[in-house]
Order: structure tokens, then sequence, then C-alpha cells
């Protein structure tokens, strides 16, 4: 299983974030591939790599510079060779036990295109970072069940939510990623789009499992 699973990470100048997120997936022993395309300058590229080497042993981490653009998210999706991604924000986590269940669930149903465990996000009190935690509020993952693709879109978007965090098949991720890059409107061309042009294909499911951590704050 660990071989058919990548998590993807794409970052700008936000290393700290990213050093936080890979400190966990080290200490719960995640055995999945991780990709962090990164469009950094090159001091936050550095102090990344740095981290990434103390790591080396405990972690399989593709560290890959792309320079800024919005063709990140393909360029990622396109480098993994695992069979199934699982994109993180640089400031969220993904839950590597529930992103088992994901794949399983995937493996045995060619019907659905994506696969989530339940969310949560958080804000801190004092700290960009690290601090105490001020809220926890549900993220929701609902269900996209509609036999039909008009069905699947009327119900996508009167329950809308960021489906980029599901579980893909790489190849269903590409596909949903296409033409993307030709609309004008960036928060449509790229949040939203995918989750229509996914939910066109196939239905999505939600584990009942934690399986998101997003972390909500002013940057």
């Amino acid at each position: 299983m660990s071989d058919s699973v990548a998590i993807l990470i794409p970052t700008m100048n936000r290393a700290d974030f990213v050093i936080r997120q890979l400190n966990y997936y080290s200490a719960v022993n995640c055995l999945y591939s991780i990709y962090i395309v990164d469009s950094s300058d090159k001091e936050n590229f550095g102090k990344l790599e740095d981290h990434i080497n103390k790591l080396r042993g405990k972690l399989k981490i593709n560290h890959i510079f792309h320079p800024p653009g919005p063709d990140c998210m393909s360029f990622g999706v396109s480098s993994v060779k695992e069979d199934y991604v699982a994109y993180s924000g640089d400031d969220d986590y993904q839950i590597p036990a529930c992103i088992e269940k994901c794949v399983n669930f995937l493996e045995k149903n060619s019907d659905y295109v994506m696969a989530t465990g339940k969310a949560i996000s958080i804000r801190l009190r004092n700290s960009e970072i690290y601090g105490e935690i001020e809220r926890v509020a549900d993220y929701p993952r609902p269900e996209i069940n509609g036999e039909s693709s008009a069905e699947r879109i009327i119900e996508y978007f009167s329950k809308y939510f960021p489906t980029d965090f599901c579980i893909h098949r790489k190849n269903e991720f590409l596909e949903s990623l296409k033409g993307e890059e030709d609309i004008r409107d960036r928060s449509f061309g790229t949040e939203i789009y995918r989750g229509a042009m996914a939910v066109v294909v196939g239905k999505t499911t939600s584990i009942d499992e934690l399986g998101l951590v997003r972390h909500i704050h002013k940057n």
C-alpha cells in the first residue's frame, strides 16, 4: 500500500509550515512518499532542504523546485510516480491512517473517483505556526452520490466543498486539472473547476474517521 500513495505539498516561502508538517509525518512513521513542489526564494528553499536532510532515512521526500505559476498543481500531480495522490496545503495535515482506508475504498469501488475522511479546522490563539489552540470547528466533507453526472453537479454545488484534499487516483486527478490554466478567474479556475470536473466523472465518499486537519490563520 505504501508504494502506491503519495502526499503532495505545494508551497512558497513558508518553510516553517512545511517543516511542522514533515515532523508530524515523521512522528507517526508515515511510509508514503512525500512530494514538495517548492516555489520559494533561495533562503526558504534552503531552509527546508536543510531540514529534509535531517529526516533522511525517516521519510521518503522529493523536494522539487518549480517557478511560481498557475501550473504548480498539475506539475506536482504529474511528478508523482504513485497511483494515488493525497494533496495537502503546506499548513495542513493529512492523516496517514485515514489515507490508507480511503485508498482501500477506491480500490474496491471504481465508480467513485474520490474518498475523504472527516476534517476539522483549527485556529491558534497567539501564533501563526505553534501555540495554544483557540478554536476547533467542523470542516464538512459531504458525499456526492448522484447516479448521473448532472445529478452529481447539482448535488456538489448544493453541498460545495474543496475536493483537492480528497484522496484521488493520480490519472483522474490530472484529468480534473486539464483546462484550468485557460480560465481567467483563478478562484473559479482552480478550486471550483477542479471539484466540478471531478464529480462529473464519478462519486465521492466520506470515511468515518479523522482524515484532515486544516490550519486557518491570517496568512
